[in-house]
């Protein structure tokens, strides 16, 4: 949910997992051809879970856990480049803390701290559909996670000039270990 979904039901959050659901991936997919002309919502959001709200969550549906701040706060395009920890007790980031998330010699700028949760080590939780799709990967291949130093990154894909191995901004490497349902 993002601070430009409007449900029929006038409700703050869906009454079901379909509830405006197609109007907010329409919404995204015009964002995702800025990068990707050619991709089709097909391409973007090939499973069925994909094409659903996330489930009830602190008793509603499609919300983060952040919960009603986040739809005052979250907009669609930060949306589409979300990453989801399990940070240890004490260190989730900020709400719009940025990470550099790299594979296949592609890299995106993601937005942490809307979808994290507690748990006792760092798990990668999640990308969102658009950062796997661009990065090609999905929630089994490894991917390199690198946060970055300050918020003067515009989110997003990235363009890189050089194949040079990055080093990690504050010298913190964050281990992924890909989450399996």
């Amino acid at each position: 949910m993002t601070n430009a979904d409007e449900l029929a039901s006038g409700a703050s959050f869906p009454q079901d997992v379909g509830e405006g659901i197609e109007a907010h991936l329409e919404r995204s997919l015009l964002l995702y051809q800025q990068y990707a002309p050619e991709t089709s919502l097909a391409d973007l959001y090939p499973n069925e879970w994909q094409r659903s709200w996330t489930p009830s969550e602190m008793g509603a549906i499609g919300q983060g856990s952040i919960g009603r701040r986040q739809l005052e706060i979250l907009e669609p395009a930060t949306e589409l480049w979300l990453l989801a920890m399990m940070w240890e007790r004490g260190q989730r980031p900020a709400v719009g803390t940025l990470f550099l998330v790299r594979a296949n010699n592609r890299a995106v700028v993601v937005v942490a701290g809307y979808e994290t949760g507690p748990g006792p080590e760092r798990y990668l939780g999640g990308l969102t559909p658009e950062v796997h799709h661009w990065l090609g990967t999905n929630a089994h291949r490894p991917i390199e996670i690198y946060r970055l130093p300050d918020g003067n990154f515009p989110v997003g894909p990235v363009h890189c000039a050089s194949k040079k191995k990055m080093a990690p901004a504050n010298g913190e490497r964050h281990p992924v270990i890909p989450k399996t349902n």
